[in-house]
């Protein structure tokens, strides 16, 4: 990828520097490991997708995500490069990825709790949400092709994971902070219950495109003027609108915050 003649220096991202450095909540992401290798003068990130959790060897998972999202950033690149990071190498055997780092460009979520304006924000994100859902949709593609390219991202075992953790709010990693009230007041709501169950039902059975699954401020990277989406595990075919309200959702929940 370059030259290694030199020292090579690799950072486990999400890592604690010292005791002393308390991680924020999705610093280095719940499940994968990832690395960033530099030489000084060029980097690459390599993720990599383990049998378990990185945040909790409970939760077991397929390994094969690691090839699904590979697979996912190389076709949303080739219809929005501008948004999507490129894809270098893979490695089927070791779970391993090599992709373009993104470093130089600064969390969203992180942005806009400092007060950063991002004035491009919302055209950008529609753009990558408009393209690279519609040209991967039974809209676009012919039903048979449609049909195929589901079946290639079923990925049942991931979409499980918001099923239940999203929908129901049943996240293992919810037990020991958030708030606990707000909680209890949600969940003894029954109208907000059957919206709940309402929108999981939709979410399952309603395969209209090939989405991203988890876009949220955190998954996105920018400044004042390039944007780039990462953490695409999660994709499958589901409902055209579910990523634009799941990230208008994200910006609420963040502005309440």
């Amino acid at each position: 990828m370059f030259d290694q003649s030199g020292p090579v220096d690799i950072q486990c991202i999400g890592a604690p520097e010292g005791e002393e450095k308390p991680l924020e909540p999705d610093e280095g992401g719940l499940i994968n490991y990832i690395f960033r290798v530099s030489n000084g003068k060029q980097s690459v990130i390599v993720k990599q997708g383990r049998s378990t959790s990185r945040k909790n060897d409970k939760i077991v998972l397929p390994i094969w995500r690691n090839r699904q999202e590979y697979e996912t950033l190389r076709l949303r690149h080739a219809i929005v490069p501008q948004y999507t990071p490129e894809t270098y190498y893979v490695d089927w055997e070791n779970a391993v990825f090599l992709m373009e780092d993104v470093s130089d460009l600064a969390q969203v979520r992180k942005l806009l709790c400092s007060g950063v304006m991002l004035l491009g924000l919302a055209e950008q994100v529609g753009e990558f949400v408009a393209a690279s859902t519609f040209y991967c949709s039974e809209f676009y593609l012919e039903a048979g092709l449609f049909r195929r390219l589901s079946a290639c991202f079923r990925n049942s075992d991931m979409r499980s994971i918001m099923e239940n953790w999203v929908f129901l709010r049943d996240a293992p990693y919810l037990t020991h902070n958030g708030n606990p009230v707000l909680k209890q007041l949600i969940d003894r709501d029954d109208s907000i219950r059957v919206c709940c169950y309402e929108l999981r039902h939709k979410f399952m059975t309603q395969g209209e495109a090939l989405i991203h699954g988890d876009l949220h401020t955190s998954n996105v990277f920018a400044d004042e003027e390039r944007l780039k989406v990462i953490d695409m595990e999660y994709t499958f075919a589901g409902p055209l609108c579910y990523d634009i309200g799941y990230f208008a959702a994200s910006l609420l929940a963040q502005y309440c915050t």
